[in-house]
């Protein structure tokens, strides 16, 4: 389990984006309000479709206004209603069907 940390003015971390206090958001935040691994958000920012500031090496941080409009072109919609979980998003176009494991599809193969 992740320690939660650089929490927001409030204690809890982000809750949304519209109203965060801040106007940077550090990869981490990002990441536990998108519930996606940090590894994903960095790969944006790589990508081009997140913009980052570099105040190190070692060190990032997002707009906030910039990470409320990488939501609405990358047209993120809640996961659940917004008074049950305000932080929890997933893709507009994700498939809401899993895949069966690969084990799986080899023994029906198999028979």
């Amino acid at each position: 389990m992740r320690a939660k940390r650089n929490l927001g003015a409030d204690g809890d971390g982000i809750r949304d984006l519209s109203n965060h206090p801040s106007p940077y958001v550090t990869t981490s935040e990002l990441a536990d309000y998108w519930l996606v691994s940090r590894k994903q958000i960095y790969k944006q920012i790589e990508a081009g479709t997140l913009k980052a500031i570099r105040l190190g090496p070692r060190l990032l941080r997002i707009s906030t206004a910039e990470a409320r409009e990488f939501e609405r072109t990358a047209k993120m919609v809640p996961a659940e209603p917004p008074d049950a979980a305000p932080s929890k998003y997933r893709r507009a176009t994700e498939p809401h069907a899993a895949k069966p494991p690969q084990a799986a599809k080899k023994r029906a193969k198999g028979r």
